[in-house]
């Protein structure tokens, strides 16, 4: 797994994650449990190459059932919507 964070300078993020093909059947099978777990279930998909001076560790997967980010949509195929929030 490879996680890279790209700052628009604007107060906006973006989050680039790289997965080898068993991190996806992986997190596939973490995501369809948690779709099934109860409000507040979470799970861990973790980075444990430590390599370099700084990157990121872990990253938190959390049942809820509002988000607090109603503008969030999901998946959109493999092209890119929108546009950059530069």
């Amino acid at each position: 797994m490879r996680v890279e964070i790209r700052d628009y300078k604007t107060g906006w993020l973006s989050v680039e994650i790289c997965l080898k093909e068993e991190d996806i059947e992986s997190l596939i099978r973490a995501l369809a449990q948690l779709k099934q777990a109860n409000v507040g279930q979470h799970f861990h998909f973790s980075n444990l190459n430590l390599e370099g001076p700084r990157g990121i560790f872990d990253i938190e997967f959390s049942k809820d059932e509002e988000t607090g980010v109603d503008t969030f949509q999901g998946p959109s195929g493999f092209a890119r919507a929108g546009k950059d929030p530069e």
